[in-house]
């Protein structure tokens, strides 16, 4: 036996014609392309609109049937930045001022109501006066969804 700890007694020395070691499912050397499915709701929210809480209080328990972990962004005490809003749109699709809420003084007061601005222009828009977000928006899976002005939320949509 040896006298230091660190060297086994029958130390094993690779050589040519070793097995290869066995990989497992988690150690594939391919890699998948395929995006792995996000167990997270996450719902932009303004405590302020009751509308916004009804839809809220829906997607995060009604149509959470799976018991995903829900995540609550207050956007107006936490704005998302611009490439957070670039994000939310490609998931949502559609226009940028699908995003916007047309009846808030700040969408008068650009004048954001002039349809050549460019999608870049009304994400800053958002980003620097987010009470223009329509609410909520919740995502799941790389999808999301806006609650619609009446508070419900079809079953679907989440």
């Amino acid at each position: 036996m040896s006298t230091d700890s660190t060297i086994p007694d029958n130390p094993v020395i690779p050589t040519p014609t070793s097995p290869q070691p066995i990989t497992r499912y988690n150690e594939s050397p391919v890699k998948s392309t395929r995006r792995l499915p996000d167990f997270t709701i996450t719902i932009y929210h303004n405590p302020c609109c009751s509308k916004s809480r009804g839809a809220c209080d829906l997607a995060a328990n009604t149509f959470n049937v799976s018991g995903d972990s829900v995540d609550i962004v207050e956007y107006l005490q936490q704005p998302p930045t611009v490439v957070q809003f670039k994000e939310l749109h490609r998931m949502l699709g559609g226009s940028v001022r699908d995003m916007l809420r047309d009846n808030e003084a700040p969408y008068k007061e650009l004048g954001l109501v002039n349809q050549t601005l460019t999608d870049d222009q009304l994400y800053e828009a958002i980003a620097a006066h987010p009470i223009l977000l329509q609410r909520p928006i919740v995502v799941r899976n790389g999808k999301a969804a806006i609650g619609p002005s009446g508070g419900q939320p079809e079953e679907g949509a989440f």
